[in-house]
């Protein structure tokens, strides 16, 4: 048996794995998909997924935790009233600001991105 064989069945990318989407983008990316209108976190799985063209489908065990954590610190907040455990999720004045930041960011960022980009191609 060779030293590689194996490898490849134990995860995607043989011996390393290698993550398309960095960690630290999810939080971004619900508070933008919430600044569209309010939303479950089951519909923001979704939505990810969609927009993403099924290549990065966060599940329930990365998603929920995000959405409390931004609760907790004031950016979304939960409804009260719904069906079951589907409550929507909304953006609150302060996860606003943070939207809008963050669009400044993305605008300004975009030079940055194009250069990674040709390092990822490159690597």
């Amino acid at each position: 048996m060779r030293d590689d064989e194996g490898l490849a069945s134990c995860c995607r990318c043989g011996p390393f794995r290698v993550r398309f989407f960095p960690p630290g983008l999810l939080r971004p990316f619900l508070l933008r998909l919430l600044a569209e209108g309010p939303k479950t976190g089951f519909a923001l799985i979704n939505e990810v997924t969609r927009r993403t063209n099924g290549r990065w489908s966060p599940g329930p065990a990365a998603v929920y935790p995000a959405l409390r954590d931004l609760a907790e610190k004031g950016f979304v907040h939960r409804a009260t009233a719904g069906s079951g455990h589907s409550r929507a999720y909304s953006l609150t004045p302060k996860g606003r600001k943070v939207v809008g930041y963050w669009e400044e960011m993305r605008k300004s960022g975009r030079d940055e991105l194009r250069i990674l980009a040709r390092i990822w191609e490159e690597i």
